[in-house]
């Protein structure tokens, strides 16, 4: 699942929870479950971890800096609007929603076996066709639920 899908699901579960001791335990576990749906991502190129940016995949490496960039401002241009508390809840919600990408970049980086078969685990339970619009619905749900709630 794309950063931002799960930056804003964990964003307007915030919302909706407006509990901040609740939506760090949810947000966090919804990373799993939209995992387990199928879907399509864009792959790391093979050679990055290798090789680095090179001519060959720097338009793939650049998708996948960006495309989180664009997922935490519209996180903070929902929660810099919304009230204070409410604002902040959102932003965590989003944060811990992120996280488990975080450490499987950080363990890819580091080579952590343990962190790296992990989630190569939690990401071969897909079986199936994987597709584009599972990821567009849920963040358009999503975007739905940040505007109306």
């Amino acid at each position: 699942m794309l950063g931002s899908i799960h930056m804003l699901t964990g964003a307007a579960i915030g919302k909706v929870s407006g509990d901040f001791a609740l939506v760090i335990p949810v947000a966090f576990l919804s990373h799993f479950v939209l995992d387990l749906i199928p879907h399509m991502d864009p792959e790391t190129p093979k050679d990055f971890w290798k090789l680095g940016i090179s001519k060959k995949n720097a338009w793939e490496i650049l998708f996948k800096s960006l495309e989180p960039l664009v997922g935490i401002a519209i996180i903070l241009s929902f929660s810099f609007t919304a009230s204070s508390e409410l604002g902040s809840v959102i932003f965590w919600g989003a944060f811990f929603a992120a996280i488990p990408d975080v450490v499987e970049f950080l363990g890819r980086l580091l080579k952590s076996r343990l962190v790296i078969s992990f989630f190569e685990y939690a990401h071969s339970s897909l079986e199936g066709p994987r597709w584009w619009y599972t990821q567009w619905v849920i963040g358009g749900v999503a975007l739905v639920v940040l505007l109306t709630c």
